[in-house]
């Protein structure tokens, strides 16, 4: 239960709710009629492990925004409190997830894995490195989430190529001038995480979503996989 629910929504620091196919997930796969430990990668401030964590879950969270970091332990703290439900927000560069393993995580092992909205701003040489150190942390058998970027995204018409299904923003439309861009058809991210984990029981979503960046409409173009896997 949160601690306080008179105008919760106001007192949120940070995004309100969690992400939609997040959402789906959650109550699709019945997620809601079990707990474990769940840990999210880009986690922001908390929305999406909120969830989670309201029923029962103990989360952790990484991600490299400072005040991002900051707004997840308020909002855990002072709006979300669970007696005796674990939460842990750490604010590091997922690609120093080997460090994190071997000091703060050298004790822990996850079950749900989320990638929601991290996996396009990383090259895939780095995407790799980052899968074989998550499999170091994840329980023999669970569940996965991951959200990523296809080709047909508008992005990467505003972008310059620098390999492989990799650009580079520009244009500023987004507010993501000189980020990276990796972007992946279905079948090359299912063969990625065949190799890392083995998939059973996935499905499989295209997204085409119109929105509004600085009074200009973009379409984003994702693709959503979850299911479970095996180690």
């Amino acid at each position: 239960m949160a601690k306080n629910n008179n105008n919760l929504l106001r007192k949120i620091r940070g995004m309100k709710f969690p992400d939609l196919y997040i959402t789906k997930f959650f109550f699709k796969e019945e997620l809601d009629k079990s707990t474990g430990k769940v840990i999210e990668f880009g986690c922001g401030n908390g929305n999406n492990l909120w969830l989670f964590y309201s029923y029962g879950y103990s989360v952790c969270g990484i991600d490299t925004d400072k005040l991002a970091i900051e707004n997840a332990k308020f909002n855990f703290k002072n709006l979300f409190v669970q007696d005796e439900v674990e939460y842990l927000f750490i604010r590091e560069d997922i690609l120093n997830l080997r460090k994190l393993r071997e000091t703060v995580l050298s004790k822990k092992s996850f079950n749900v894995l989320l990638l929601p909205n991290i996996v396009y701003y990383i090259s895939k040489n780095q995407f790799r490195e980052l899968m074989q150190e998550i499999k170091l942390i994840l329980d023999r058998e669970g569940m996965f989430f991951i959200r990523f970027r296809s080709p047909r995204d508008m992005r990467v018409g505003m972008g310059r190529k620098i390999g492989d299904g990799e650009y580079i923003i520009s244009g500023g439309i987004t507010g993501e001038n000189n980020a990276i861009l990796s972007v992946y058809e279905e079948s090359e991210m299912l063969s990625i995480l065949e190799f890392f984990l083995k998939l059973k029981n996935y499905k499989i979503f295209h997204l085409y979503e119109e929105n509004y960046h600085t009074d200009r409409k973009v379409l984003n173009a994702d693709i959503v996989i979850w299911g479970s896997y095996e180690l």
